[in-house]
């Protein structure tokens, strides 16, 4: 009897595995695919050799396979299903019938009052003759949305029509459809959490004025700018009353302060034979304006040859005189005493510059330097002194 009760307790603990592996899929093949390669048919469905499909995954896998030709522009695509099995392999197979690719012949755009039909087709970035592809027809919407929501019309809504032309070519002609609806303004603009920060370090990085368009990329411009102050460890931003879709709405900046000072302080042994002691303290947020300064240090001593200390100081105000002007002081400090070479260096550097567009930067510069080289040569002192400038 126990005999028989292990037997059917084996039996019913084997039969899912043995079911499982009946049932499973080891592989997928295509046939019939002109236009796209078995490789790029399995990303597009998200095929993955890692995972485990089942018989029951086949017909998902061919839903996928027909969208996928559909966004293409292949409309017609139709796909049958067989399985046959190889060294004990379960192979799945795609017949795939591509049809014909459906192509554009005309694009029309209705509805467009703020931007004119020259500006919103280079935004679709659709052409005609090209393949009917609706993965480009979604970003064109998006594109052509984004450039409404920049100009403050953040409820402005895009969608594209398709007419199918009832002939053998596979033509289809596209209505590009606009209602604008009316400009959003901005009704006040709140500061949370700036801490200790003084408002018009935030005030002054702010692309947007109160009453002006709620321009979605002045929003953002202004989330960046006030993060690259350094003074916070996050920047949100909430558009009060986008949800109600009114004309007027609030926006609110929330602010994480970050720490605006540091110091650091180490130790360590430098190659070949040489102990270092660095130093360095730093605060971003001078006379309580963003300004910057930091001094580092450095004493290094070398069991063989001497000792070398160095010094630099850097103050930088990124808002001198008007906005993104900045002005920088550069001092350098630097002295090596080993026993036949002493150098003496002091540099000093000062500079205007703004800051334009793509990071690209201009400044005005003007520097000093102090140089003083002496060398012992079989027991004489030589010195060679160095005055440089320029601008």
């Amino acid at each position: 009897m126990r005999r028989c009760i292990n037997k059917i307790l084996f039996i019913l603990l084997i039969l899912p595995v043995s079911v499982n592996a009946l049932n499973k899929i080891d592989r997928i093949e295509f046939q019939g695919n002109k236009s796209f390669s078995d490789k790029k048919l399995k990303s597009a469905i998200g095929y993955n050799t890692k995972i485990k499909y089942v018989f029951d995954d086949v017909s998902n896998l061919k839903e996928r396979i027909i969208d996928f030709y559909k966004r293409k522009g292949y409309l017609d695509a139709y796909i049958t299903v067989d399985f046959k099995k190889a060294k004990n392999k379960n192979i799945v197979l795609f017949f795939i019938d591509e049809k014909k690719l459906y192509k554009i012949i005309s694009i029309e755009i209705k509805g467009n009052y703020i931007l004119d039909k020259r500006k919103i087709h280079k935004l679709s970035g659709l052409k005609i003759n090209s393949p009917l592809d609706v993965d480009m027809l979604r970003s064109s919407e998006l594109n052509i949305g984004r450039e409404y929501s920049n100009l403050g019309y953040l409820y402005a809504n895009i969608f594209t029509k398709i007419n199918l032309i009832d002939d053998s070519n596979g033509n289809a002609s596209l209505n590009i459809l606009i209602d604008e609806r009316n400009k959003v303004l901005i009704r006040s603009i709140d500061i949370y959490n700036p801490g200790k920060i003084n408002l018009n370090v935030i005030e002054r990085e702010l692309e947007i004025i109160e009453g002006d368009e709620c321009s979605y990329k002045n929003l953002i411009k202004s989330q960046s700018n006030i993060f690259e102050t350094g003074l916070f460890r996050d920047v949100r931003f909430d558009i009060k009353g986008i949800k109600e879709k009114s004309d007027s709405v609030d926006i609110v900046f929330y602010m994480s302060p970050a720490k605006t000072h540091w110091i650091f302080g180490g130790i360590g042994y430098e190659t070949p034979d040489i102990m270092a002691i660095r130093a360095e303290w730093g605060f971003n947020n001078l006379f309580n304006m963003n300004n910057w300064i930091q001094i580092h240090g450095r004493y290094a001593y070398s069991f063989n040859s001497g000792y070398i200390y160095e010094g630099r100081i850097f103050y930088l105000n990124p808002y001198f005189i008007i906005k993104k002007i900045s002005f920088k002081i550069i001092g350098d400090l630097y002295n090596k005493n080993y026993k036949n070479y002493i150098e003496n260096r002091k540099y000093a550097e000062m500079s205007i510059g703004k800051q334009w567009v793509n990071n690209n930067f201009i400044s005005l510069n003007i520097n000093f330097q102090i140089a003083t080289y002496d060398s012992v040569i079989y027991g004489e002192k030589i010195s060679l002194n160095k005055y440089h400038t320029n601008s």
